[in-house]
Parts: C-alpha cells; sequence; structure tokens
C-alpha cells in the first residue's frame, strides 16, 4: 500500500521560505567574492577584451579577433562600462555578475510558484553555489546573460501553461527582442517555447492564437537580423579556429550521421 506524502503546513512553507532567502544571499554573496578578488582575466575573457578596447559600437558588430563569438548586446554594454569606468578585471565582470544575481532571484521567485516550497528552496540552492553558475557567472563573458534571458522567458511561459492569461504571452512577445539581443542560445528556449505555444493554440481563442503568432514572428525576424549582421560573420570567422580546436566534439552537421 503506498502512503500517500505529507501535506505541506504553513510551519513547513515559513522554513522553506527561510531557507530560500538564504539560498539567494548566499548566492549572491559569493558572487560578489568572487567579483572582488583580484583575478586576472583568463584567456577567453582577454580575447573579448581587447575587442572591446579596440572598437566603436558600430565595429562591434563585425566579426571578432580571436576566434570570439558575443551578441551584439552583451559588446554594446561593456564597451559602455569600459567607457564609462575604465578597463579592469571587476569593471569588465560587474554586469555579468548583477545579470547572474538576478537571474538568481528569477529563478527563488520561479520556483517558488511552480515547484513545492521545499523543492524551490533545494533547487535555488544549487544554483546559488554550484561550481560552474558561480565560475561563469563571474567572467567577461556573455554567459550569465543567457541564464538570465532562459529564466526570463521559461518564467511567463509556465505562468501561461499554468492560467492560460494572455499577458504572459504578452510578456513573452515583449521580452524575446531582448533575449536574442542580449544571447544567442535564447533563440533555442523561445522556439521551445513556441512549439509548445502551437500545441496549446489548436485550442485557444483567437488572442492567444494571435499572440503565439507574433511571439515566433518576431523572435525569427529578430534573430534573423542578428544573424545576418552580426552572428554569421562571427561564425564564419571563427570556423578556421574553432573547428580544428573542438574537432569533433559536437554533433554532426549532417541529420543522418548524426542520427546514426
Amino acid at each position: 500500500m503506498t502512503r500517500s506524502p505529507r501535506p505541506v503546513t504553513i510551519n513547513d512553507a515559513d522554513k522553506a521560505r527561510r531557507w530560500l532567502f538564504a539560498m539567494v544571499l548566499l548566492g549572491a554573496a559569493v558572487r560578489l567574492y568572487r567579483l572582488s578578488r583580484p583575478i586576472p582575466l583568463n584567456g577567453d575573457e582577454a580575447d573579448v577584451g581587447v575587442n572591446i578596447l579596440d572598437r566603436g559600437y558600430r565595429d562591434l558588430l563585425k566579426p571578432l579577433e580571436n576566434g570570439q563569438v558575443a551578441p551584439p548586446g552583451f559588446l554594446w554594454i561593456e564597451r559602455w562600462m569600459y567607457e564609462s569606468f575604465g578597463m579592469s578585471e571587476q569593471v569588465m565582470r560587474l554586469l555579468p555578475t548583477i545579470a547572474s544575481i538576478i537571474a538568481l532571484v528569477l529563478v527563488a521567485r520561479w520556483t517558488w510558484s511552480i515547484a513545492t516550497p521545499m523543492a524551490a528552496a533545494i533547487a535555488t540552492g544549487v544554483l546559488a553555489v554550484g561550481n560552474y553558475p558561480v565560475f561563469y557567472a563571474v567572467e567577461l563573458k556573455p554567459y550569465a546573460f543567457d541564464m538570465l534571458a532562459a529564466v526570463a522567458l521559461l518564467i511567463p511561459a509556465s505562468r501561461y501553461l499554468v492560467d492560460r492569461r494572455s499577458r504572459w504571452l504578452i510578456w513573452l512577445l515583449a521580452l524575446a527582442p531582448p533575449a536574442i539581443l542580449f544571447s544567442y542560445p535564447s533563440i533555442f528556449i523561445i522556439g521551445g517555447i513556441e512549439i509548445c505555444l502551437l500545441v496549446l493554440a489548436i485550442g485557444a481563442d483567437w488572442r492567444a492564437r494571435l499572440l503565439t503568432f507574433l511571439i515566433g514572428f518576431v523572435a525569427i525576424i529578430c534573430f534573423g537580423l542578428i544573424l545576418w549582421k552580426v552572428a554569421n560573420g562571427q561564425f564564419h570567422k571563427t570556423t578556421s579556429v574553432m573547428g580544428p580546436y573542438w574537432g569533433a566534439a559536437f554533433p554532426p552537421i549532417n541529420p543522418f550521421r548524426f542520427i546514426w
């Protein structure tokens, strides 16, 4: 005979809320402590930084040197930080650190709304002190913005799945362009969300169907423009470097070889 799970009491929820709050504070403290340390820029960070130092905003849309790939929004705000506050490890890593802390807060809020209280606290704790989430959050690279964009997109998407309110689709429509501007991988998040929304649109009203179409249309247009103006040139510029470097680490482009 299967035992039914014990219901969550008010005391359990209060305890989990305190743990959740503690995990957010711990995660923020760990990231800020790493930011405060005089750690020199590593090779990848320096290779990105050279492009930011030597180019203006328009030139940052051109293929980058040193085999680097980065979205234009990230390059622009880092250029602005350099012009405003000068070049130092802390200055150039500050905005990625802030983005990672905001993402941590959003994850805490998101998991609290869709999971049990203790599950939300545990999930937030894993992200707060995980080695890779902390290490790559405080770098002169766009990884922290990738995480922030993913969480910012998944929150309204999951909330729409719960209550079917069109306002969450409007949020998705508004968030798609800046997410793509600051994070190339966000197009995969938007694509997965759009596939789910298309399935739900079969039984939805006309407003939800229209918003679903607009989300996909706007995402394709925005990503197409960035691909045409920026990403495609970066890809071809880095192919000769990244190809031999990674070798066979990634699946083959040919889908039949990939399946095999």
